[in-house]
């Protein structure tokens, strides 16, 4: 007798014991529990990688469903020639969160649950990524960062705190010195003052060939308008490879910032080495740094970290010397 076909429901089997394990965990047990979920918030559950998303989103599609991420849940507002699509979530207190390069709003949703309790939060797509636009089709992290203060101008947002992850992270660090009066707290997660060498070898090398299955997994999740906004997104990314201006903080630069700020890097980051967050840690007014161990870039998802925890401690209170992290 052969054994009974598993119900249209359920997940399947090809995405192997770990992904399985970690859905469950998570209360996911079905195929159409799926629908409620980014694919960049399942990517960072412990055990879910790109061949188990895949494998999904070809279920998903014989039934006619789809992973969440629709603009349903945002706004978009007009600023000059583009528009920005944002997510808000919580009350409080303005909480800012800017995602990498190559990412969107979904990237900070895992954290969505634990800040919105304390924050007001306001998710921002970045130019050109996800479902904010980009007419002039180049990238720079100073016209990004002009571009989200005029909507948080727009949001009748005064003075914030706010997080970036790499790109988000530069961003919001020109933010921080175009504006310092508007930013009272801040939390640089794998950003950099300038460019090192390894990092632009990286970015004019990018292309689908070159990018990790994980990495090129991640601009699908993002991108709604398909692979003609990645290969923009790839394009932009190489430009800023020999790009010598956007980001060149010198240390007189840095000292304009008045935020109470928590430096976040990983010691492994084949970016951005150690000496550019320390770099960061130096240059900034009584800033914190926090290195994680073993840590690439962008270290906050692993549930081992902690980073909400950390990061949630540091917003609320300043860390006194025996109590911050280094």
């Amino acid at each position: 007798m052969n054994p009974p076909e598993p119900p249209d429901d359920a997940l399947p089997k090809g995405i192997g014991a770990p992904a399985t394990r970690a859905f469950h965990a998570a209360g996911i047990t079905r195929l159409s529990d799926l629908t409620r979920h980014t694919e960049a918030a399942l990517l960072a559950l412990h055990g879910v990688g790109p061949k188990a998303l895949r494998v999904l989103r070809d279920a998903l599609d014989a039934r006619g469903l789809t992973f969440a991420g629709t603009a349903e849940r945002g706004q978009v507002v007009r600023i000059d020639d583009l528009d920005l699509y944002y997510e808000e979530y919580g009350s409080g207190e303005p909480l800012v969160l800017l995602h990498g390069f190559g990412g969107c709003v979904q990237n900070w949703h895992p954290f969505v649950e634990a800040f919105s309790a304390a924050y007001r939060l306001i998710l921002v797509d970045l130019p050109g990524h996800g479902f904010s636009t980009n007419p002039a089709r180049t990238f720079t992290h100073r016209q990004a960062a002009r571009d989200v203060l005029l909507l948080l101008d727009r949001l009748n947002v005064t003075r914030f705190c706010a997080m970036g992850m790499s790109t988000g992270g530069m961003t919001l660090l020109h933010m921080a010195t175009l504006q310092p009066e508007r930013v009272d707290v801040m939390v640089l997660i794998s950003a950099t003052p300038t460019f090192p060498d390894q990092a632009r070898t990286i970015m004019r090398r990018a292309s689908f060939r070159t990018m990790p299955a994980d990495v090129v997994d991640m601009y699908r999740a993002c991108a709604p308008r398909g692979d003609a906004q990645i290969r923009w997104l790839i394009e932009a990314f190489n430009a800023l490879g020999d790009d010598r201006d956007d980001m060149n903080f010198s240390g007189r630069e840095l000292s304009r910032v008045t935020a109470r700020t928590l430096v976040v890097h990983g010691d492994r980051d084949h970016f951005f080495p150690v000496e550019m967050p320390v770099r960061l840690y130096q240059g900034i007014p009584e800033a914190s740094l926090w290195i994680v161990p073993d840590g690439g870039h962008v270290p906050i998802h692993d549930p081992a970290v902690g980073f909400a925890t950390t990061a949630l401690r540091f917003l609320q209170a300043p860390w006194g010397d025996s109590t911050g992290a280094t």
